[in-house]
């Protein structure tokens, strides 16, 4: 919404106060958008083993 928000030619002080993130992480997702995730391989394998264990995290 805040990028949406941004080039449709609001100012960034009113898209934060409207939104209700902070800047930095308004600027973080700025800066990484687009970029691959060099954890995705780890977050997938941590899915199979949550499925795999009838989506259980731990002990109960």
């Amino acid at each position: 919404m805040a990028f949406q928000l941004k080039e449709e030619g609001f100012r960034l002080k009113d898209i934060f106060l409207v939104v209700g993130i902070p800047e930095a992480t308004y600027h973080y997702h700025v800066k990484n958008f687009g970029k691959d995730d060099p954890d995705m391989e780890l977050k997938e394998l941590i899915s199979a083993q949550f499925k795999e264990f009838h989506e259980r995290y731990g002990y109960k």
